[in-house]
């Protein structure tokens, strides 16, 4: 059995067709990999707080351009101070929304 679930897999595969067990998918980032391939693609990170998930895509697509969004001052420096290393990652310290101008944030005490 275990032969012919391989030869199928080998199979699908030459075709350009992966079959994973579900538990392979848990990690967002390696789906999307799986899905992008090798692309150079341009990634924004809305909300991009101390630039942690700027940094996995990175990871996972180290060609791409990737600008981080982040409008608080506090946590835009962090992110700014934990990318600095790494050409491809573009600090803004600005939000995004629907319309332009300056608006208030509500923050939580806790990051």
């Amino acid at each position: 059995m275990k032969t012919m679930i391989k030869l199928i897999k080998h199979l699908l595969n030459y075709f350009g067709i992966q079959i994973s067990k579900y538990s392979e998918f848990h990690d967002a980032y390696k789906v999307q990999k799986l899905l992008m391939g090798n692309k150079k693609l341009t990634i924004f990170d809305v909300g991009g707080y101390d630039g942690d998930t700027s940094l996995l895509y990175n990871k996972f697509f180290p060609n791409s351009n990737i600008i981080c969004f982040e409008p608080f001052v506090s946590s835009f420096l962090k992110g700014e101070q934990n990318t600095a290393h790494i050409e491809n990652i573009t600090m803004i310290n600005k939000g995004l929304g629907t319309i332009e101008g300056k608006s208030t944030l509500e923050a939580n005490q806790d990051p």
